[in-house]
């Protein structure tokens, strides 16, 4: 989940820190992977999944799920319920848009969720549906205040890819919330002699990261391949690989 940090309202980083303490993650997981007969843990980290060594709860560490909590925020930050149960500061209304792409039915379970878990604090979350060929256009006009993304994770060593994640320049970022100073640690970072100094370095700065109220991970999800249950070596391996003359059907 990417907050606009560029957007009217949400440049306020209170209003950022509330709508991510108000987002109740394993509802949305729940949502997810409804009838799939899977569950995981929630992700902390857009570095490493929590299978991998050296990987830490980031996101947890900085933000939990507390209604109370998120309330408490608006409150402090000014913004006083209206008559409608919106709130208001200095006559504006704590109005956002929820942008979604396409229209199958679990995006939209999901966006529709995130509104009443938005409502209960007082935010007024608007669901804007567009075609899923305005990708491009949402994304580099940052035409949102939320937006659901994904990013692919190819390689086990995702700290190669902080400076991709993190960057105040990186086109992944969308969410306008990196600064000159992130991307000096991050440097540093890079040169770093040992893998196990820089995921140490990187799960600190992980944490600062998500201390901007940027970026939510919110599910990674399965794998999943349906195969003849006689087909050995054949399926999701997480990073590994399977050399093909190793595939084969079991011998009867």
């Amino acid at each position: 989940m990417t907050l606009n940090a560029k957007s009217d309202i949400l440049s306020d980083i209170n209003v950022r820190k509330a709508v991510m303490t108000g987002i109740d993650r394993s509802q949305l997981a729940t949502i997810r992977f409804n009838g799939m007969g899977y569950s995981e843990k929630l992700p902390g980290s857009f570095q490493l999944f929590s299978r991998q060594k050296g990987y830490d709860d980031n996101f947890g560490a900085v933000v939990k799920f507390n209604k109370d909590e998120a309330q408490q925020i608006l409150e402090q930050d000014g913004w006083k319920p209206g008559s409608d149960g919106v709130r208001r500061k200095d006559g504006k209304k704590l109005q956002l848009k929820y942008v979604l792409l396409g229209d199958d039915s679990l995006s939209r379970a999901t966006a529709q969720a995130t509104q009443k878990m938005m409502s209960d604090i007082g935010v007024q979350l608007s669901i804007q549906e567009r075609p899923s060929s305005e990708f491009s256009d949402v994304v580099t006009r940052r035409d949102f205040d939320m937006f659901p993304m994904g990013f692919s994770q190819s390689d086990p060593y995702g700290v190669a890819y902080f400076q991709q994640t993190y960057a105040s320049d990186s086109q992944l970022n969308r969410s306008g919330t990196g600064t000159p100073e992130m991307d000096e640690k991050i440097n540093e970072l890079q040169k770093l002699p040992t893998e196990d100094e820089q995921i140490r370095r990187a799960n600190e700065l992980e944490k600062e990261a998500f201390a901007r109220y940027g970026i939510m991970p919110v599910t990674n999800g399965p794998s999943i391949t349906a195969a003849n249950p006689d087909l050995v070596n054949f399926g999701p391996k997480f990073f590994g690989s399977v050399k093909l003359q190793d595939i084969g059907w079991k011998k009867k």
